[in-house]
C-alpha cells in the first residue's frame, strides 16, 4: 500500500 493510498484512508477514515 501506498503512503498516498495510505493517506487517504486515514483521511476517509477520520471523516467519519
Amino acid at each position: 500500500m501506498s503512503p498516498l493510498v495510505f493517506c487517504s484512508t486515514v483521511n476517509y477514515k477520520h471523516n467519519d
